[in-house]
Order: structure tokens, then C-alpha cells, then sequence
């Protein structure tokens, strides 16, 4: 009956951030609900979900409230159902996810998670789904990969450091920490298969703790010490080759960063029309999938 009272109160929380939030896009809006109805806490228009460390509740955590943004306004619909769905119910982090209906939160505009899960696991859940809008480039170009059949694990790691530009796919062997859920250039294939297999660094539940740290970086080793190549220089180094094979003209430049954020030197980005791209791209993620020691 607690639970029931709760999840009843985390949905009027809802009701009233949709009520009195202001619809800019690319911000977030979220709230904490307690175990009575006046026990909760929310943000409106925050810059990211920061906050979450900050949040005034007394009693236990219950649910976390967390709006949609943008509905639908920067990405296909169709896509944003898709992505949305994987992040809550068939990645890694699904098991923050307290409801079974994309469809119904969707329409509504917010989805209740659960706050009985590890801290970092829910934050970075919840800064993934926020790519919708943030980085829609993220959603948009998983969204092809997983199309064309690459594995869809693999393939949100890739979409951290790719993107399609006037119709062509490319792939820039950096990845930005900032505001990202995951930094797959900071991955070994051991993190790689503990991402798949839901295996992380355990800071501890969100409902205890109340914070969380170091979100994007739970499915790695420590810091510094790789096992092995690194995911970002691998599936690079595969696509070059692809590209070269087939001499393809080159264009544009990017800078190329180690793996302490430092400038290392300029590559050369090629690109491909991203239909004819996925299909390549995918085998790519799909064979390094296969080489990993995972289930």
C-alpha cells in the first residue's frame, strides 16, 4: 500500500512540473518524491541533473520524477520512442526504470524512476535519455546503426563519438565527458563487456546516498590503467580502413585527443553517404562485439 501511496504521489509530481515548468528546450526539469505527498522536491529549467545532489527531501526517496524534453521537437518521434526505449528498458541502466509503458510516459511528458538503485546507474540513465535533446545527434545516429542490425550497445557507445553531416557518416576517435553519460574512448574491452553485462563500480543507492559521483565512468577500470585496446581507437582504426580501401575523398579535420583531454594532433575525417556507411558500420561493431568475452 506504501509503495502504491508513493508511485500515486510521484505522479502528481509530475502533474506539477508539467504545469509549471517552461518548455525551453534543452533543459531539465525533474523532481524527488518522499514518502508523503507534501515530501518532495523538484527543479524547473535546471542546466543538467546537478541538482540531483542538492535535492531537499526529508523523508525516504521514493521515485525520481524526471520530464521529457523535447517530445519530439529535435528528433523524429519515431526515433526518440526507439532510443527511449532502449535506454529504459533494455539498457544497462534499465533497471532504473520503474514503469513498463514507453508509450504512456511519452504521451504524458515525464517517467518515474526508481531511486532504490545505485546512485551513478540512475544518473547516468538519466543524462543518457537526455541526449533526446541535448545531443540529439547521439539518438539520431544509433538509431540508424541499430537499423542497419548493429548491437545496441555497442552502438550508443559509438554514437558518443560519431555523427552525420549533410547526409554522411563519420566517426571522430574523441569522445566528450562533459554532460555525457558515457566516454567510450575511456573504455577497454573489459569495461566494454561490463557495460553489456550491466557489471559496475558500486557507489551506492540513490535513496541512501543521495548523491551520486562519477556517473560516466562506472563501467570502466581505473582511470590511466586500460586492459588492452581502447574501444574508440579500435572501431577508428576499423572505419579508416574501410575508407582507405575504398578511397574515399577525405574532408574536413578534427582534432585528435589522448585520453587525458589533451590535444594530440589533426586527423584527417572522412566520410560516407550514411545509408551506405551503416551497413559497414555495423558488421564493424558487431565482429568487435563478437571478439568479447560476454554472453
Amino acid at each position: 500500500m506504501a509503495k502504491n501511496t508513493g508511485f500515486l504521489s510521484a505522479h502528481r509530481l509530475g502533474r506539477k512540473i508539467l504545469k509549471e515548468m517552461n518548455r525551453r528546450d534543452g533543459l531539465c526539469a525533474f523532481g524527488i518524491q518522499g514518502d508523503t505527498n507534501d515530501d518532495s522536491d523538484f527543479r524547473i529549467n535546471a542546466a543538467c541533473h546537478a541538482s540531483l545532489v542538492r535535492m531537499n527531501v526529508e523523508g525516504e526517496y521514493k521515485y525520481m520524477v524526471d520530464a521529457i524534453y523535447p517530445r519530439g521537437k529535435k528528433i523524429n518521434t519515431n526515433m526518440a520512442k526507439m532510443f527511449t526505449n532502449y535506454v529504459l528498458k533494455q539498457s544497462p541502466y534499465s533497471p532504473m526504470f520503474a514503469e513498463k509503458n514507453i508509450n504512456k510516459g511519452f504521451a504524458r511528458g515525464y517517467y518515474l524512476f526508481n531511486t532504490d538503485v545505485d546512485a551513478n546507474l540512475l544518473t547516468g540513465g538519466a543524462v543518457l535519455l537526455r541526449m533526446l535533446s541535448e545531443v540529439p545527434t547521439i539518438p539520431e545516429v544509433w538509431y540508424h546503426m541499430v537499423k542497419a542490425g548493429a548491437d545496441a550497445d555497442v552502438a550508443v557507445l559509438l554514437a558518443h563519438m560519431s555523427g552525420i553531416e549533410d547526409g554522411k557518416f563519420y566517426i571522430n576517435n574523441y569522445s566528450d565527458a562533459g554532460h555525457r553519460a558515457l566516454v567510450p574512448t575511456w573504455f577497454d574491452e573489459n569495461s566494454v563487456a561490463g557495460f553489456i553485462n550491466g557489471k559496475h563500480k558500486n557507489y551506492g543507492k540513490y535513496n541512501v546516498k543521495k548523491r551520486y559521483a562519477g556517473f560516466n565512468g562506472m563501467w570502466r577500470e581505473k582511470r590511466g590503467n586500460l586492459m588492452g585496446n581502447n574501444f574508440g581507437d579500435t572501431i577508428y582504426k576499423a572505419w579508416m580502413k574501410v575508407l582507405h580501401d575504398r578511397n574515399a575523398d577525405l574532408d574536413g579535420r578534427v582534432a585528435l585527443f589522448d585520453h587525458d583531454g589533451q590535444a594530440d594532433r589533426d586527423v584527417v575525417v572522412a566520410k560516407l553517404p550514411y545509408k551506405e556507411a551503416m551497413p559497414i558500420i555495423a558488421k564493424i561493431l558487431n565482429d568487435y562485439r563478437g571478439g568479447l568475452n560476454v554472453a
